[in-house]
């Protein structure tokens, strides 16, 4: 065998290596890097319900009315103009069977438009704990 063939097999089994390690080292590192995707995905569609939200208030002079599955038949374009608002960026296998939109943890994310100068719009966050009014909880709010 050449010198540079046994150099090129060195590398490779190094690789090999470290690679194995990182699969093994995976699900704890993995875990985090999943739980801070998830965290940012929320905060997008929380950012996003809010803008529609405000967008709908605009173009009609009035909130969506009615719970959080009748808010978001508005957004989506149940509506007298038939005007997309919202679109939920994971598409439609984040909504159950009674139309609630689901967080990354399958947890109903919350709308509150009582108070038309600031929509609220939350989710339970990981623990799936309702404590939006918390400033220690995990909850993913639109006011904080």
């Amino acid at each position: 065998m050449s010198r540079g063939f046994k150099l090129v097999m060195k590398v490779i089994i190094a690789l090999i290596i470290i690679f194995v390690v990182l699969g093994l080292l995976n699900p704890f590192g993995g875990s985090r890097i999943q739980t801070a995707g998830r965290i940012a995905w929320a905060k997008d569609e929380v950012t996003a319900l809010v803008t529609a939200i405000k967008a709908c208030q605009t173009e009609y002079g009035a909130m969506p009315s009615g719970d959080s599955v009748a808010i978001l038949k508005t957004l989506q374009g149940d509506n007298p103009r038939k005007i997309q608002f919202f679109a939920a960026s994971q598409g439609p296998k984040y909504f159950d069977a009674a139309g609630h939109f689901l967080d990354p943890w399958k947890t109903p994310f919350r709308i509150d438009i009582s108070d038309p100068a600031n929509p609220k719009v939350w989710s339970a966050g990981k623990n799936k704990k309702d404590a939006p009014d918390d400033p220690n909880s995990e909850d993913i709010c639109s006011w904080r």
